[in-house]
C-alpha cells in the first residue's frame, strides 16, 4: 500500500496539536481547527488521515491508545455503544495477538499496523471523525464538565 506524503507544515501542525501543553478546552479548539483544515484540504480517505494523526514516527504503525485517549477527552467512553464496532475489533485483534505471542497486553498500549488500525476504526468512523472535528452535541466537553 502506498504511503501518503504530507507537507512539512501539515506534519508540524499535527505535531503541535498532539504535543501542546495548553488547557484541554484550548487543545480541543485547536485540534478541531487543525483537523477541519486537514479534512477539507486533503483528499485521502478519512481512515488514512486518522491513521496518520496517531502514527508512530518512522514506523507504519499507529497507537490505538492515543486515539482512545483523544476520544475520552471529547467525552466518549470505551463503553459507548457507538464505539462498540471499534472496541469489538480491538478485542478480536487482542485475542489474535495473545494467541501469537502467548502474552497478554493491554491494547491501549499497542501500536497497530495500518491494516489493523484501519479495520478497528472503520466501524465507528463517522463518530470518530465527528469527535476529531469537535462536531459532537456537546462540542467542548472539557469546558462543559468544568462548568458542571
Amino acid at each position: 500500500m502506498a504511503s501518503i506524503n504530507y507537507s512539512a507544515k501539515t506534519v508540524e501542525t499535527l505535531g503541535e496539536i498532539l504535543n501542546r501543553k495548553t488547557s484541554a478546552a484550548q487543545l480541543l479548539k485547536e485540534t478541531q481547527s487543525g483537523l477541519n483544515h486537514i479534512f477539507e484540504n486533503d483528499h485521502a480517505a478519512p481512515e488514512e488521515l486518522i491513521f496518520e494523526l496517531f502514527k508512530v514516527p518512522n514506523k507504519d504503525e499507529a497507537c490505538i491508545g492515543k486515539l482512545l485517549s483523544m476520544l475520552k477527552s471529547y467525552g466518549l467512553r470505551e463503553d459507548d455503544p457507538r464505539l462498540r464496532p471499534m472496541m469489538d475489533m480491538i478485542k478480536v485483534i487482542e485475542l489474535e495477538q495473545e494467541a501469537l505471542t502467548n502474552e497478554m497486553k493491554d491494547p491501549r498500549h499497542w501500536n497497530m499496523s495500518r491494516a489493523q488500525f484501519k479495520s478497528c476504526i472503520s466501524g465507528s468512523l463517522v463518530l470518530i471523525t465527528q469527535a476529531l472535528r469537535n462536531n459532537l452535541i456537546v462540542p467542548s466537553w472539557q469546558e462543559f464538565t468544568d462548568a458542571i
